[in-house]
């Protein structure tokens, strides 16, 4: 479960804001719901949601990935995760990146603060009582917002993405490979075409090698990842996309609408 946070897949007194002119590449409002499975059985859920946020005067991009399993899944591993960023329209950079994570142990808080003028990021650990700092570049993101980054950009067949992302207390490289396309069911749709994509990197002391971690990401405008398998342990875990919601006027939104 603790490879899921890197594919794919997210404070407190936030006004929310009218979603709109933002330019991006992708619909602000977007909710992404995900169907979790542990060898074809039923484990629990996850939700992948943009928002546009007022922080004092500036508007940012709220993206907040949760994932929870289910009462039977519990006995044996529970999870019950939230992930935070806020990001920067202008130049879409993270602002501040916080996860709250429980596996097993205790609930475990970490926050990174980014600032670019000084071209460092803070970091504060509730779960380790330490924090720290390191140096970053004016193009450095966090895992989850270099994703959506990915979003802007065409994919296409035998490609490789690389991006230097920051994972808790340092910057390290991914690497995206990006394989042969195919088609599956998501959302009720059926035969969507989608390109498989395997991400190589340096995550939190775990090395996630090729082959361990596979997406498949739509080939058409929106690039919604539409299914994700971790080969973990115990058996190969599987988040499949369920349902799109938000704004948009395109096949994923009223696929959604008429399940």
């Amino acid at each position: 479960m603790k490879k899921s946070l890197a594919i794919i897949l997210l404070l407190a007194c936030l006004d929310i804001c009218p979603a709109e002119d933002t330019g991006l590449w992708f619909p602000v409002g977007e909710v992404l719901h995900y169907k979790m499975k542990w060898n074809f059985l039923p484990i629990g859920s996850s939700r992948v949601e943009t928002q546009e946020v007022d922080t004092g005067g500036k508007k940012l991009i709220a993206i907040r990935y949760f994932v929870k399993t289910n009462k039977v899944f519990n006995k044996i591993y529970p999870v019950d995760d939230f992930i935070e960023v806020l990001v920067d329209p202008e130049g879409f950079v993270p602002v501040t990146f916080t996860k709250n994570i429980q596996r097993r142990a205790p609930r475990c808080s970490e926050t990174v603060i980014f600032d670019r003028k000084e071209g460092e990021a803070a970091w504060y650990s509730k779960c380790l009582n330490d924090h720290g700092d390191f140096k970053i570049q004016n193009d450095t993101r966090d895992v989850i917002s270099m994703l959506y980054l990915l979003r802007k950009h065409e994919i296409k067949e035998n490609q490789e993405i690389t991006n230097k992302v920051v994972v808790t207390r340092s910057v390290t490289d991914m690497v995206v490979k990006v394989g042969k396309k195919t088609r599956m069911d998501a959302a009720g749709r059926d035969n969507v075409e989608c390109y498989e994509v395997t991400p190589v990197a340096k995550l939190d002391d775990l090395l996630v090698d090729e082959g361990e971690v596979k997406a498949w990401v739509s080939a058409d405008s929106r690039r919604i990842v539409t299914r994700l398998d971790i080969d973990a342990a115990f058996g190969t875990v599987r988040a499949i996309l369920e349902k799109v919601e938000g704004p948009g006027n395109d096949a994923w939104v009223k696929e959604g609408d008429a399940q």
